[in-house]
């Protein structure tokens, strides 16, 4: 009895029983929707079983077509069909073996049903080779250290879905092009995490090595083998990726930190030339007050464009992140002179030319700065960070980009810097001495001209007791994390003149930092400040932009304390008009300040003109009172009382003063302005 006799009287009982079995396998079940759909499956699974079965002999080949037709779309996972068909091989060679004693007949028919596997391994390898692209998506794709891998990955899959493997891309990890990409700034910048990049470097290399084995195998046709080394492949693709996800989120989560922790890298073990660039897009708050945020962020999508376009052409030697305290940062590793004079001022007429969005020309005007490197061996993220903001204000007296590269320049620098750090000293030692006292700037109702509300406004003692303004320290108090401490004794000053300050004016705005409405020891000062105040005549002044992103912590202070607060800075571009109504329909906003830069070209700017106007027409309609702060002479104050804005401050009305000098005037009846 030839096995193909066997076939024909066994195979039929053989593949129920394997169908009944497969019915009951819960990880199948996974895969099917319904025990319809899988008889549907199996039914056909066994018509092409019989077909080759009884066919193979004859025709000596696999159908692929048909082969193929079946299982393309076939979503039970090769494994499964793996195992109910050397299951099928099992029972037919113990079958053929209780019945003919040729043992050659068993051989025959493990090899036609290993050769029907290999096919099948085939058609899963040809639809599953698409998820190695898959695994290539990421927020980060565009970026550097996946862009490297992308076309060596799509040779790979184009060479296996076409059957074409002369174009596959055999090489080794070394000779890669993500290899080289590695000792690029970007990569080296994201690659900071010693014990993630070795990973890796393990990860990228095992790739290579997979795929070069899976091309062997595919090669000799052994499709079942190169299977099971695509599965290999692909798991370490997905590490790969997620290594790398992991790294640029690390990295650029924070993209200016990063960027400063890998140039104090760089400082010490660069041999060549390092330049750090600061490019500051000016007044972008009046821009988005003048054109709105939606436009202006076109423009800004065009310029991010076009700059990350100009340093892809030497991404080599160059990195550009966006900043937080500049609008770009840019580091270069081994520029020639020439090349970073020609890069700077290309990047100058990109930030400082005319851009037009829906009929509208605007113009854009930036700040170029670049400072070279040698010479700050063993300087760090804040000392750099000083170094550039500094250079941004004296380049505001240049004319294009400017850049610092002599040594006489350095030794300027560095002779600041060491100054810069004095002032950290004395700032420092003046909060440990509680050394800070307030003076109060007067706001003036516009249509009585009494003054109803004073700013308080901090100010720092000397050893001489002089008093020093906010605006020369204040940004070294942020930027050595010491605002809180202040916040905190702001209020303790204001409660020691808060009797003083009640017989003056009927309310006092107190300025917060969106930095001390999340710190614990500032809200416990905070607690007590207004069991002393109370909350009746205190105002909390915030700006837009920290109250739309503070907005859970506002609403709490506010239904725990019964405080109100105040916007600063109003029609900087930051505010949600959704917000502020919301806001002022809960009385949690009492006050609109009409932000500092409308104002003071009131006169100059038709643009400015009308969105104060529009501002003074949002407060009456939702209730709140405005101030227009800086009026510096008597024609914008004629202005903001004609818009109808509520109160005005200024020093063409007052300048901040102690609490005796206004009590003094209080008392005498000179709290009170002349038209």
């Amino acid at each position: 009895m030839k096995y193909n006799e066997i076939l024909k009287e066994n195979l039929t009982t053989i593949l129920e029983e394997i169908r009944n079995g497969i019915e009951k396998d819960e990880a199948i079940n996974e895969f099917i929707k319904s025990k319809e759909e899988l008889r549907a499956l199996l039914d056909k699974q066994n018509r092409l079983l019989q077909d080759y079965l009884y066919d193979y002999e004859k025709s000596g080949e696999l159908d692929e077509k048909y082969c193929w037709n079946f299982y393309k779309d076939l979503k039970i996972p090769y494994s499964v069909v793996y195992k109910s068909l050397q299951t099928l091989k099992i029972a037919l060679m113990e079958q053929i073996l209780d019945k003919i004693d040729n043992k050659s007949e068993v051989v025959e028919i493990e090899k036609y049903i290993n050769h029907l596997l290999n096919g099948i391994a085939k058609v899963y390898i040809k639809k599953d080779i698409h998820t190695l692209k898959d695994a290539n998506r990421s927020v980060f794709k565009k970026y550097l250290l996946f862009r490297a891998h992308l076309e060596w990955l799509n040779d790979l899959i184009e060479s296996v879905k076409s059957d074409d493997l002369a174009r596959f891309p055999l090489g080794t990890a070394d000779a890669c092009a993500f290899s080289r990409y590695m000792d690029y700034p970007e990569s080296m910048m994201v690659c900071m995490d010693a014990n993630l990049c070795m990973h890796l470097h393990d990860l990228h290399h095992s790739i290579h090595k997979s795929a070069n084995t899976f091309y062997l195998f595919y090669k000799k046709k052994d499709y079942t083998q190169a299977y099971i080394i695509y599965k290999e492949l692909l798991e370490s693709i997905m590490n790969f990726n997620k290594t790398i996800t992991e790294l640029y989120f690390l990295a650029y989560g924070n993209s200016e930190e990063s960027l400063f922790r890998f140039i104090e890298v760089l400082l010490y073990r660069s041999n060549s030339d390092v330049h750090l660039s600061m490019i500051d897009i000016k007044k972008l708050k009046t821009l988005n007050t003048n054109f709105g945020e939606l436009t202006i962020n076109r423009v800004l999508e065009d310029i991010d464009e076009r700059l990350q376009k100009l340093v892809h052409e030497k991404e080599d030697k160059v990195i550009l992140v966006r900043g937080t305290t500049a609008d770009y940062y840019m580091v270069d590793v081994g520029l020639r002179e020439e090349e970073l004079f020609a890069l700077t001022e290309a990047i100058y007429k990109i930030t400082n030319s005319v851009y037009k969005v829906e009929n509208k020309e605007i113009e854009i005007k930036s700040t170029v700065v670049t400072l070279s490197l040698d010479g700050f061996y063993g300087k760090n993220r804040d000392d750099l960070t000083r170094l550039v903001l500094h250079l941004k204000e004296e380049a505001k007296t240049k004319k294009g980009s400017y850049i610092v590269a002599s040594q006489s320049d350095k030794e300027r620098l560095l002779e600041w810097l060491d100054n810069a750090y004095k002032d950290i000293d004395f700032i420092s030692k003046k909060l440990a001495q509680k050394a800070v006292d307030v003076v109060f700037q007067p706001i003036y109702n516009i249509q009585t001209k009494e003054v109803e509300i004073l700013e308080a406004l901090v100010r720092l003692v000397d050893d001489n007791g002089k008093l020093i303004p906010a605006g020369t320290f204040i940004d070294t108090i942020y930027a050595i994390g010491k605002i809180e401490e202040l916040d905190r004794l702001v209020l303790q000053k204001i409660e020691e003149y808060q009797k003083e300050l009640k017989i003056i004016a009927k309310t006092v705005f107190v300025n917060i930092s969106y930095r001390s409405i999340l710190d614990s020891r500032y809200k416990e000062e905070f607690a007590r400040f207004i069991d002393s105040f109370g909350s009746d005549g205190i105002v909390f002044e915030l700006t837009e932009q920290s109250i739309v992103e503070n907005i859970d912590d506002v609403l709490r202070l506010h239904t725990e304390f019964d405080v109100h607060f105040a916007v600063d800075d109003f029609g900087s571009g930051y505010s949600s008009l959704k917000t502020v109504s919301d806001l002022s329909k809960e009385g949690i906003l009492k006050v609109l300040k009409v932000d500092e830069s409308l104002v003071k070209n009131l006169n100059k700017d038709i643009y400015d003109k009308r969105i104060v106007e529009i501002i003074a027409k949002l407060a009456n309609s939702l209730e709140l009172k405005s101030v227009g702060e800086f009026i510096e002479n008597k024609e914008v104050l004629d202005a903001l009382k004609t818009y109808g804005i509520t109160y005005a401050q200024g020093y063409y009305l007052s300048k901040p003063k102690t609490v005796d000098e206004l009590l003094v005037e209080k008392l005498n009846g000179l709290l009170t302005y002349e038209d």
